[in-house]
């Protein structure tokens, strides 16, 4: 009697094997969380901070990319400082109070999971901010749907659309001559000593001639053709 042998699969097939089981989890995994946002919506928890932050990590880490962040400045999970640190920062709607004691809902676990997915992509604060301010609950879970890009592309159309991405308040445009404008990120720091203040001068100075020179050689080019 002959034994049946097994079939190898190529590198190729196990790759796309590999990759399939992996959307699989994937969508398995927004699935449960879909369920379990849901289930928190209906329930409208009035969690300690403890707990509040404990569930915001689990609904976070089913939405984070995988792989390490995008910037490496953003710790694996949210602790309660980092609460406190973002309502600070005007991103997490202060906690209402019962009695002494704070207390966090729905509003506020979709506010926290999306400015950690949000960092972990490599947003800026300044942006969270505004692509969160003013929200409703709808548009917070649709944000988390859709994912940050998308989430950040709607939010420039809303906003007039002001180039790809960014958010016209964002940038503060100041005009140097006719033609020339500078764009200056709102959250950017301010040189700190005369001598950074000297080095800033000089990359603008060089990025201006630099832009000049290859402006002159392209017309030098254009009058020998013709």
């Amino acid at each position: 009697m002959k034994k049946k042998t097994a079939e190898k699969k190529s590198p190729m097939g196990k790759k796309c094997a590999t990759r399939k089981m992996a959307f699989k989890v994937a969508r398995e995994s927004k699935g449960v969380v879909r369920k379990r946002l849901a289930k928190v919506k209906e329930d409208d928890p009035s969690l300690p901070l403890p707990k509040f932050v404990e569930r915001v990590n689990e609904i976070a880490e089913r939405y984070l990319a995988p792989g390490p962040p995008r910037d490496a400045r953003v710790t694996s999970e949210f602790s309660e400082r980092t609460v406190r640190h973002y309502q600070a920062k005007e991103i997490i709607d202060p906690p209402e109070k019962e009695g002494k004691e704070a207390r966090y809902r729905y509003r506020h676990i979709l506010q926290a999971v999306l400015t950690r997915v949000m960092l972990a992509d490599g947003f800026r604060v300044p942006l969270i901010r505004e692509m969160l301010a003013g929200k409703t609950d709808a548009e917070y879970e649709e944000f988390l749907e859709m994912g940050p890009f998308a989430a950040k592309k709607m939010a420039s159309e809303q906003a007039g659309g002001c180039g790809p991405g960014e958010l016209s308040s964002t940038w503060v445009r100041l005009m140097v001559a006719p033609g020339i404008e500078i764009h200056v990120e709102r959250g950017v720091r301010p040189p700190g000593t005369p001598e950074e203040a000297m080095e800033l001068q000089e990359k603008l100075s060089l990025a201006l001639r630099g832009e000049f020179q290859r402006r002159r050689a392209r017309r030098r080019r254009h009058s020998v053709e013709e």
